[in-house]
């Protein structure tokens, strides 16, 4: 890590201090990092997604059709749950900011 890491680092944390002393900046900071957290997790969902639909279209035997689908119905629900926790989280956040 090079110096000019290290001032970077320590510009965005002041710059991110800054923005949270208004009640508006720590919502709109709260909204940012759930939507970033819902696109990582929405975006690394919908990748393993299509490792799992691959694994559908090279199966060679009925077993390995069923790992398949019983895969992809699990990369399904957990992305979706994910996605949904992340969602509640940000919200939850967002409600015992402006409340108090």
């Amino acid at each position: 890590m090079r110096l000019w890491h290290i001032v970077l680092a320590v510009f965005l944390l002041a710059l991110i201090l800054a923005i949270a002393r208004d009640p508006v900046g720590r919502v709109a900071l709260i909204v940012f990092f759930t939507s970033l957290s819902v696109v990582v997790l929405g975006v690394s969902s919908i990748m393993l997604l299509f490792r799992t639909i691959a694994a559908f279209g090279a199966a060679q035997s009925f077993f390995a059709h069923i790992e398949a689908v019983v895969a992809t119905a699990g990369v399904l629900f957990v992305g979706g749950s994910s996605v949904l926790v992340a969602l509640w989280f940000g919200a939850r956040i967002v409600q015992l900011v402006t409340s108090g």
